[in-house]
């Protein structure tokens, strides 16, 4: 069953889920998962750095300063024009001023900023903290891309974090063989079209090894997503191909799921499994460059550890191809 702490647990991932999915699980052991408490306040206060790959060799390099006040300014900047023009994306290379907010509790933030030509960017995500990597995503042109981000004033130029645990950001990926089905269920059905992949893979930790693989699904409005997300938590022991139950506890392995609606940082609904779900999660093929998974549960409800209007519970199942960010 559903214990408190695990409810938690995926309290603090929805918090990564926030608009596209992040793994701000790096860092110290102790970490959870990600889990920011509402006492630690003031706690992403300084520069932040990221970067990753927008299309066809361009960059987007992401420099972010976080005051006091939660509110963040900034540059992204592209680089490495495209050479040959793209069927529905080309952004002129520069150093675009971004602006916006960070919950300083939770470190979810949105910044936007202006391209000529291409109207309105918007960048979502969790910051990591206790040095740890995570990702986010950049919406630019009805398209929408990834990225990795740390603290500092450097953006990520490998794939190991200073506790030596290494990580490995996702980058991209399909869905396939999508089913979804709603008892009472009140939220978008099917709640994903032709999501972004993203997440990581953390591994080479005493208690903290983990899966998390997010299907992030952009809403009609700005800013607005729907996230599928899979948590698969083995603690100490490595992660390998083979099935996964439900967790049952906040402390053994197992696999949990969640489904949230945003709009920036707020939570419109959100459901993850309680003591009714059931299900697995296969993961079928684990290479350097990608996982593959095979899910199916059944019985999410509504995440009683959050805000929001969720109501009924749903079915779903499918295959997902998840392409790890190998950084230079």
């Amino acid at each position: 069953m559903q214990s408190s702490s695990l409810g938690r647990v995926w309290t603090a991932v929805l918090l990564s889920s926030l608009a596209f999915f992040t793994a701000a699980c790096g860092g110290s052991d102790s970490n959870n998962y990600g889990g920011f408490s509402q006492a630690q306040v003031n706690q992403f206060l300084g520069n932040f750095a990221g970067r990753g790959v927008l299309s066809n060799g361009q960059t987007g390099t992401l420099n972010m300063l976080v005051a006091a006040d939660g509110k963040v300014s900034g540059t992204f900047q592209v680089a490495n024009p495209v050479v040959a023009a793209l069927a529905t994306f080309s952004v002129a290379t520069g150093s675009y001023s971004i602006s916006g907010s960070v919950d300083p509790n939770t470190g979810a933030f949105t910044v936007t900023g202006t391209v000529p030509d291409f109207g309105t960017f918007s960048i979502t995500g969790v910051l990591p903290r206790n040095g740890g990597l995570g990702t986010y995503l950049v919406t630019l042109n009805g398209q929408t891309f990834s990225g990795s981000i740390q603290s500092g004033t450097t953006p990520p130029n490998n794939n190991s974090n200073p506790s030596g645990e290494n990580t490995k950001p996702i980058l991209g990926g399909t869905l396939s063989n999508f089913l979804f089905s709603g008892n009472g269920f009140n939220g978008v059905n099917p709640p994903l079209t032709s999501p972004s992949v993203t997440g990581e893979l953390t591994t080479g930790s005493s208690d903290n090894n983990h899966l998390v693989i997010g299907l992030a699904q952009p809403g009609v409005a700005l800013g607005d997503f729907r996230t599928l997300t899979f948590l698969v938590v083995t603690r100490g022991n490595p992660l390998t191909t083979g099935t996964y139950n439900i967790l049952q506890n906040g402390t053994d392995s197992g696999f949990g799921v969640s489904l949230s609606d945003t709009s920036g940082n707020t939570v419109n609904a959100a459901w993850a499994e309680t003591a009714e779900t059931s299900g697995t999660f296969t993961i079928t093929s684990l290479t350097d460059s990608q996982v593959e998974a095979d899910f199916d549960v059944s019985l999410v409800g509504p995440n009683a550890e959050t805000p929001g209007t969720a109501q009924g519970t749903f079915n779903t199942s499918g295959h997902i191809v998840a392409n790890f960010l190998n950084l230079p």
